[in-house]
């Protein structure tokens, strides 16, 4: 039952986090046209960070792969902060979503190691 509510805590965050992405966008100075699709194209982008989480789960004995995804994770939320044109908010937003889908997979399994064990 603990993990089922990680999941929804993590996934309510993920939800709420394109709400932040968009308002970040439209402080860019981007249009409601323009950040909607920079949002989405982020999210379908996002794909490879699963993709990857999943060719790389269980190859590893560190945790080096999360630490880079976390750091590049951070480093996307100042940037988004920051860039006030189309295609740097564009990478950074995918960057974003790459990094976020790549470290909660590994996050949540960490967590639920860490609640129940080996």
């Amino acid at each position: 039952m603990v993990v089922v509510g990680q999941w929804l805590v993590f996934y309510t965050a993920g939800v709420s986090g394109w709400n932040y992405l968009g308002r970040l966008a439209l402080h860019a100075g981007l249009d409601t046209t323009q950040s909607t699709s920079v949002i989405a194209e982020g999210l379908l982008l996002g794909i490879i960070g699963l993709l990857g989480a999943a060719s790389l789960a269980g190859r590893f004995r560190t945790v080096w792969p999360e630490t880079v995804s976390a750091v590049a994770f951070a480093g996307s939320v100042a940037a988004l902060g920051s860039v006030p044109v189309l295609v740097p908010f564009l990478v950074a937003v995918a960057l974003f979503n790459v990094a976020w889908n790549f470290f909660i997979p590994f996050f949540v399994g960490l967590l639920a190691l860490h609640d129940y064990g080996d």
